[in-house]
């Protein structure tokens, strides 16, 4: 039993490797090559934004570079502003379409994640900081789980939805965690 649950595990694994570095698109036959299309100007089309925005908050905000850590707060903000324009052109510049953007944003956003994720390791936080910033974490990965199961499902209204979730709440959690705990 054990063997095959650690099988799954590497199934599951050299999945979400080989898609990473895909070009392909991850929505729906049904929903490529142009058949779906989110607005750009909608909520859906200008979430990607709100990513670049934590970046250039970070860069602009003496609490941002206080939250951040003095000496890691430029490396934030570049990956954050980088990875709003990744997602921005994999997500809705060629929504539907295969295209190099997907990778980038792909492997970008799992570098951010990464590097955010270290964050309670690299900077000084209080243990009430430090549970705050692990659920915006975790509330960020929910949106995430909840955008690819509506892909799954071909839900397309649940989909626009928790994928801009996922671009929108963890910036703006992680501004009001700075400005109010740090």
């Amino acid at each position: 039993m054990q063997a095959q649950s650690l099988s799954r595990i590497a199934d599951f694994l050299a999945l979400q490797i080989r898609r990473a570095f895909s070009t392909k698109t991850a929505v729906p036959e049904e929903w490529s090559e142009g058949k779906r299309m989110p607005s750009m100007w909608g909520p859906y089309g200008l979430s990607s934004w709100c990513i670049s925005v934590l970046g250039l908050w970070i860069l602009a905000s003496k609490k941002g570079i206080q939250a951040f850590g003095q000496q890691f707060f430029i490396i934030d903000a570049i990956l954050l502003m980088n990875q709003g324009v990744a997602s921005w052109g994999a997500d809705v510049l060629t929504f539907g379409f295969s295209s190099w953007w997907k990778p980038v944003d792909r492997i970008h956003a799992v570098c951010l994640f990464i590097w955010l994720a270290l964050k309670p390791v690299l900077i000084s936080m209080s243990l009430l900081q430090m549970l705050i910033y692990i659920v915006i974490g975790m509330v960020a990965l929910a949106c995430k789980y909840q955008s690819e199961r509506s892909i799954s499902k071909r839900c397309w209204q649940s989909f626009l939805f928790w994928h801009t979730a996922w671009h929108v709440v963890p910036p703006a959690s992680l501004i009001v965690w700075a400005i109010i705990l740090r």
